[in-house]
């Protein structure tokens, strides 16, 4: 589901008028952007694929950003919890089990990162920018220039101040204030570890290499 108009306790889906904002005119630039935010995975969007080629070239362009897996549990297990739409009451550890097994919004988290991982490292026209959540609050401003350069938003003039903007706009205080619905929880990294008992983490782990080993850089970047 790419938006909803939903209105349900506790959850704001989006709206129409959400929706149609997506299209954005970059004047500076003289471009239009029109994106989608959404957590599909890849082989569910038919329309960013030019179905005229047996080759299925990625015609679009994405900026996938990842996060490590235990975090996106634990972020996940909120989520679900809080969200009346996914009837979900039960304990962290049979949570767990239903995220192993891929029975949560948008499937596995392994299903999902094989299929962009690999449009991404087979991408030879570099339509896919891969950006780590990790990265992002390590050093915010350097992710945000990666975006507006892979957007081509940096032959602009007023590129440095458009970085500015984007940067104090996209604070996590910032957009917590804004949306009011509960959807920013405390966004940091690490806090698995108050969640994850010592055999959880050891069977995960063991779980995480077993479905990454084919994606030996990324698997890389998620070292427990």
């Amino acid at each position: 589901m790419l938006f909803s108009t939903r209105e349900e306790p506790g959850y704001k889906g989006r709206t129409m008028e959400e929706f149609a904002s997506c299209k954005r005119e970059v004047s500076s630039v003289g471009k239009t952007f029109r994106f989608i935010k959404t957590h599909a995975q890849i082989q569910h969007l038919p329309g960013i694929w030019n179905r005229d080629l047996k080759s299925k070239r990625f015609i679009g362009r994405a900026i996938v950003v990842t996060r490590n897996p235990k975090d996106a549990c634990v972020s996940m297990f909120y989520h679900a919890s809080r969200i009346p739409a996914f009837k979900y009451n039960g304990p962290f550890e049979d949570w767990i089990e239903k995220y192993y097994e891929g029975n949560v919004e948008s499937g596995s988290f392994w299903d999902w990162h094989a299929g962009w991982r690999k449009e991404y490292e087979d991408n030879v026209d570099k339509k896919i920018l891969w950006i780590h959540f990790e990265d992002m609050k390590a050093n915010p401003r350097q992710e945000i220039e990666r975006v507006g350069r892979f957007l081509g938003l940096d032959k602009s003039k007023d590129f440095a101040s458009a970085i500015d903007r984007a940067l104090a706009g996209s604070t996590f205080k910032k957009m917590k204030n804004q949306y009011k619905s509960g959807h920013f929880r405390k966004g940091k990294s690490g806090g698995w570890r108050s969640y994850f008992t010592q055999a959880q983490s050891e069977a995960f782990n063991a779980r995480h290499e077993e479905k990454l080993k084919e994606f030996p850089t990324l698997l890389k970047k998620y070292k427990f």
